[in-house]
């Protein structure tokens, strides 16, 4: 058994090793050098409906970020509703689709307040692939809203990633 001292010295070991080599905490800091606040600072969001889900992933990777949302910012993002496909992938031997494929993209473009494009708009994808049991309908239903979420998730921290290095 290692002592307490051996043990936090190794533990020190890994986070320097870890820290080396660039390893950072997802939604830490951007891979641009600033952080996304210190690129970015301030945003007007435009969108066709404020309620969607993505919006809402939207807004929580900009707060984690701590960029603000501001309708009087200099910079504006302007995004159309997300558009989800479901593919089967995969069917049983019962001709039952056994395995699914969802797309879900995100047309968007960011302009200045005076109207001139920052970002000409663009297309982001996400993919996932998910095994489907009808037998466990609830679980694989939930399974499914859980993926969607991940995936909304991605796209808005491709969005600010596009936007941090676009300006």
């Amino acid at each position: 058994m290692l002592s307490p001292i051996s043990r936090l010295g190794a533990q020190l070991a890994v986070l320097a090793a870890l820290s080396a080599c660039g390893w950072q905490l997802r939604g830490s800091g951007s891979a641009l050098g600033e952080s996304y606040e210190q690129k970015i600072g301030e945003l007007a969001i435009v969108s066709e409906d404020r309620s969607n889900a993505f919006f809402t992933s939207l807004r929580r990777v900009l707060e984690l970020n701590r960029v603000k949302e501001n309708d009087n910012a200099d910079l504006v993002l302007l995004f159309k509703n997300e558009k989800l496909e479901r593919h089967p992938l995969a069917y049983s031997s019962t001709g039952i689709p056994s395995q699914y494929e969802l797309t879900m993209s995100i047309e968007f473009e960011v302009r200045k307040k005076n109207g001139e494009h920052v970002l000409v708009p663009r297309n982001i994808i996400s993919h996932r692939n998910y095994d489907f049991d009808a037998e466990l309908i609830i679980a694989k239903d939930r399974e499914e809203q859980e993926l969607l979420e991940e995936m909304r998730r991605e796209l808005a921290y491709q969005m600010l990633h596009s936007i941090a290095s676009g300006i």
